[in-house]
């Protein structure tokens, strides 16, 4: 298994090498900009990533307005990259922007949403605050199930979540 991250890790590398080579850091595309922050992110380079997500944010904006399902991305991401750091706090509040985003944009009962308040017990969750990760985790559960049915790969997400905070929750 050791070997397979190690393989896996090193793709991220060779592509951030190329990133780098062939795409100027000024760049004005929010995806591009999407697509280096996760990047980074999945380097453990946190600030960086944080920069390339809160640029592609603000192109988001000024295109398409605050309302826009790419922006609740952006903030969705952001909020990642928030937790990652330790900083739950601002965690939630980009993962809360997200979602009154995609419930105005694409209604409560929509897994994007769903996913959204996933995101928000797992920042509870490594808060230490079981019982609202819990709460999260259950909300999401019940919109992915009547959405994408009980086999989606989503709703095993969401119940493993679900299960690791119960047993944190027993055992403190």
């Amino acid at each position: 298994m050791m070997l397979e991250t190690y393989i896996e890790e090193l793709k991220y590398y060779k592509a951030k090498a190329e990133f780098e080579e062939f795409i100027p850091l000024g760049i004005k595309d929010a995806e591009i900009l999407h697509e280096y922050g996760s990047l980074y992110y999945k380097l453990g380079e946190y600030d960086k990533s944080l920069e390339c997500h809160t640029k592609a944010l603000a192109l988001n904006i000024k295109e398409f307005g605050e309302n826009y399902v790419s922006v609740a991305t952006n903030y969705n991401e952001i909020g990642g990259v928030w937790d990652s750091k330790g900083e739950y706090d601002k965690a939630i509040e980009f993962h809360t922007k997200a979602i009154k985003i995609r419930v105005a944009t694409l209604g409560e009962n929509h897994p994007g949403t769903a996913m959204n308040y996933n995101n928000i017990g797992l920042v509870y969750f490594n808060k230490g605050e079981y019982e609202k990760a819990i709460g999260f985790y259950n909300k999401a559960l019940k919109i992915l199930i009547s959405t994408v049915g009980e086999n989606h790969p989503y709703v095993e997400i969401c119940n493993d979540n679900l299960e690791r905070a119960k047993k944190k929750l027993n055992n403190s």
